[in-house]
């Protein structure tokens, strides 16, 4: 499970602008948006950056070994693929809603581990 902690300091003449402003409320409301989306995604079956790096580097290690098959690099190379547009869709995404799941890219991984003999 991917674990974020985010710390920030505001001077107390800061505190006192930004409240008297309002700006504080509307940070602290994007923060507390912010860290449902992390909860979300982390409790779901939902494809994180952390899923799609940990992949990505386990299909690394298993197309570039010596003795990598054919099979296995092509399989690898779907998957990561795969991985690269998920990635993208990943930074674009505005809401829970724009997740993708994990399924499609947990089948690429196990079709390119049995192919690499990972299982």
């Amino acid at each position: 499970m991917d674990h974020t902690t985010l710390c920030f300091q505001i001077s107390p003449d800061q505190l006192k602008t930004l409240t008297t402003t309002g700006r504080f409320t509307r940070k602290l409301q994007h923060i507390a948006v912010l860290c449902a989306l992390c909860v979300l995604a982390s409790l779901s079956g939902c494809l994180t950056a952390g899923k799609i790096l940990t992949w990505e580097q386990a299909l690394h290690r298993w197309a570039t070994a010596k003795d990598a098959s054919r099979e296995c690099k092509q399989a690898s190379a779907l998957a990561s693929k795969y991985l690269v547009d998920a990635n993208r869709t990943l930074t674009e995404a505005r809401s829970a809603f724009d997740l993708e799941s994990d399924a499609q890219a947990k089948q690429l991984i196990n079709t390119a581990a049995q192919a690499c003999g990972k299982q």
